[in-house]
């Protein structure tokens, strides 16, 4: 069993500092991956907030059969794509410091390291879609299995396989059109 599964048993048991244990180890990486949905850091930070207050209220929805990670990335993208649905229906427009509303939502770009190479991969990814962009992140940054992923997105692994497959397959091709040809190819083959 993975340390986060053992802090939330132990909150389970009384221990209520071990849950802040849970927050640590998930919160930062949750919030991004919700933001590659919903493009905006607020929301995403709400709907972490809610992810993590679903787990204390609801603890007995957590099958420890499962990672702990595995189960909140799938009740985030869930939850995200609910705001989604929900944005659609009623289009929600900032509003800047000078009291104008703009409709503007954050790039992947704003991002990105200061790496060159690594802002030109971050940029590719960005123009992934959905489906692409979601597996990518979390087989590689999140560092779950091809399984895991399959739970977290409701596909089977052979599914995500091919995603993974057409999304590198994709970026390549993103990276050698926006960066001049066969040095991006390069760079990129490391994936």
């Amino acid at each position: 069993m993975d340390i986060p599964e053992q802090s939330f048993r132990r909150y389970l048991d009384g221990d209520m500092s071990a849950f802040t244990e849970v927050l640590d180890a998930f919160r930062e990486r949750l919030i991004y991956f919700i933001n590659g949905f919903v493009h905006d850091i607020g929301t995403a930070e709400d709907i972490a907030a809610d992810v993590f207050a679903f787990l204390i209220l609801h603890p007995e929805k957590y099958d420890f059969s499962y990672p702990l990670k595995t189960y909140l990335y799938t009740v985030a993208r869930s939850r995200a794509i609910d705001c989604l649905r929900r944005r659609k229906r009623v289009p929600i427009l900032p509003i800047d410091d000078c009291g104008e509303m703009h409709d503007s939502t954050p790039l992947p770009e704003e991002f990105a390291i200061a790496n060159e190479d690594a802002d030109l991969l971050r940029t590719s990814i960005g123009r992934l879609c959905d489906d692409y962009r979601t597996a990518i992140q979390l087989v590689y940054f999140e560092d779950m299995s091809c399984g895991q992923a399959a739970i977290v997105m409701k596909k089977s692994k052979k599914q995500i396989e091919n995603l993974l497959y057409r999304a590198k397959k994709a970026i390549r091709a993103d990276m050698e059109r926006h960066a001049g040809g066969e040095a991006a190819y390069e760079k990129q083959r490391r994936i």
